[in-house]
């Protein structure tokens, strides 16, 4: 196990400088030499996914949640490359999934942080850290789940979906804009007043819109994970 993290790791070198087929490449080689590692075949998709092939993405994110399917990142990285290309019904399957399997996340996270010595502050730190980013992604998660049934036509769902997304974020000004075309499409005229008037003022106090969906999926899987899924299973 120690020698899969090890390479796992000299992998990441090209992945954090984006060098995005070098890294497939490499994580190809990786998984010909050792045992199949779903955090390898989630960073092989997300390879696949930014030089632009999906279907070979897809694959290997299905692979990765074989292996490990109570992991909600690879549902949130699938539904956001599904969403990527089109496939919007197919994503809220994912979405909907990931959102199911966050909470048990976080509990292993808090799990794991009452193992680690206190006096090891970096260890705690990276714990907390992916603690706050599991939070920023249950905002993001919401959001395009409003934004996948805003498009489908279901306004009702879609402002349901926007306003978790504004509880968790309230300065998520794509939630407040979208939801005030989906109160626009209800006749909320009132709602949607507010909701535009919002965006305009977040813009104007210098917030930026987060609609990057690469950024979305970059840092997910990273060192930071398989070092603490190792320690949680010592």
């Amino acid at each position: 196990m120690e020698q899969s993290v090890k390479s796992f790791e000299q992998g990441l070198v090209p992945f954090n400088a984006e060098e995005f087929k070098w890294a497939a490449r490499y994580y190809r080689e990786l998984l010909r030499f050792f045992p199949p590692n779903d955090l390898v075949y989630g960073n092989l998709g997300f390879c696949y996914f930014y030089l632009g092939d999906y279907e070979r993405a897809i694959r290997a994110y299905q692979r990765a949640m074989d292996l490990e399917p109570h992991l909600y990142l690879y549902y949130w990285d699938m539904g956001l490359i599904l969403f990527q290309v089109g496939e919007v019904r197919s994503a809220t399957f994912f979405f909907d999934t990931a959102l199911r399997l966050l909470p048990s996340t976080v509990v292993f996270y808090e799990t794991l942080a009452e193992k680690l010595p206190a006096k090891n502050k970096n260890m705690v730190t990276l714990v907390e850290l992916l603690k706050r980013r599991a939070g920023e992604d249950e905002n993001r998660i919401y959001y395009y789940l409003g934004l996948a049934n805003f498009l489908d036509g279901n306004y009702p769902l879609a402002a349901g979906h926007f306003n978790k997304a504004i509880t968790l974020n309230p300065k998520d000004i794509s939630a407040y804009y979208y939801r005030g075309l989906a109160m626009e499409k209800l006749g909320n005229k009132q709602q949607q007043s507010h909701d535009f008037q919002r965006v305009s003022y977040l813009k104007s106090r210098g917030v930026e819109e987060r609609e990057n969906r690469t950024e979305n999926l970059r840092l997910h899987l990273n060192t930071e994970l398989v070092v603490l899924r190792y320690l949680g299973d010592k």
